[in-house]
């Protein structure tokens, strides 16, 4: 029995979306390191003056954190919840119905999207046709089909540097674009190590020598925000404090995301 081609679900990169509004991928260099804190608070930030859309359309895990992680998101960024996700253990199993619903969610409005994607750049995504075929697929060909950029995200914590670099070569490698680079510290402390042994201007170097994108900053850690009590606590303010939010803006421009900038 042949199996689907991958290259069926997948278009080119490089700002190209299908709509209107354009949209980022954020993805992150393993499960668990902030992705869901960093969808909601560059939404949030971003609805201020655009219409802005979040969502998390594969999700993860046991179903009442993901039901969490989906709450958090709706709430901070301000999105509705009314679209259709799809709910997997590790490795994602999806129907082909299920992975193509979770693409038409993406593209399914004008408004600027930032969608949160399954797990890291390579995480394997199972989909089974319905002959029973079964495609090996992966995070890289859920975004190469999206057309967005990418957001890398990686916990804040001393191999930060490897991780988004080796994210960041698999993810050019597959044909997508990043845009920038972000750490997020999830638990408290995790990053006094890596802060130690790297200066800012160690990391930021470092970055966009080795990736050619740039790191745009940290989420540090507050014990006021709790995603699966959908506890927004200071997230913005942290956000705001620690990410280069003029070079995101920037970094979009460059790949055709024009996005109104709040005063």
């Amino acid at each position: 029995m042949n199996k689907p081609d991958p290259d069926q679900y997948a278009t080119s990169s490089k700002g190209q979306s299908n709509f209107s509004g354009g949209g980022i991928a954020v993805v992150g260099s393993d499960f668990g390191c902030g992705k869901t804190v960093v969808t909601a608070a560059i939404a949030h930030i971003l609805a201020r003056s655009n219409a802005v859309r979040a969502l998390k359309p594969i999700l993860s895990g046991s179903r009442q954190k993901a039901e969490a992680e989906v709450s958090f998101i709706s709430a901070i960024s301000g999105s509705p919840r009314g679209y259709a996700f799809c709910f997997s253990e590790r490795p994602a199993r999806l129907t082909r119905s299920q992975w193509l619903s979770a693409v038409s969610a993406v593209h399914s409005s004008i408004d600027l999207t930032v969608v949160e994607t399954f797990g890291a750049v390579g995480s394997p995504i199972f989909v089974e046709d319905s002959d029973g075929a079964v495609l090996v697929s992966d995070t890289a060909d859920f975004v190469r089909r999206l057309s967005f950029p990418v957001l890398l995200v990686a916990n804040h914590r001393e191999d930060a540097p490897e991780r988004l670099l080796s994210s960041a070569a698999l993810a050019q490698n597959r044909g997508l674009d990043v845009l920038g680079l972000l750490t997020v510290e999830t638990q408290s402390g995790e990053g006094q190590v890596l802060e130690n042994r790297y200066s800012r201007q160690d990391v930021e170097q470092v970055f966009k020598t080795r990736s050619q994108a740039p790191y745009l900053g940290c989420i540090k850690y507050s014990p006021s925000i709790n995603v699966q009590r959908v506890n927004q606590g200071n997230l913005i303010k942290m956000t705001e404090s620690g990410v280069d939010l003029l070079a995101l803006y920037k970094c979009m421009a460059e790949f055709g995301i024009d996005v109104a900038v709040a005063k």
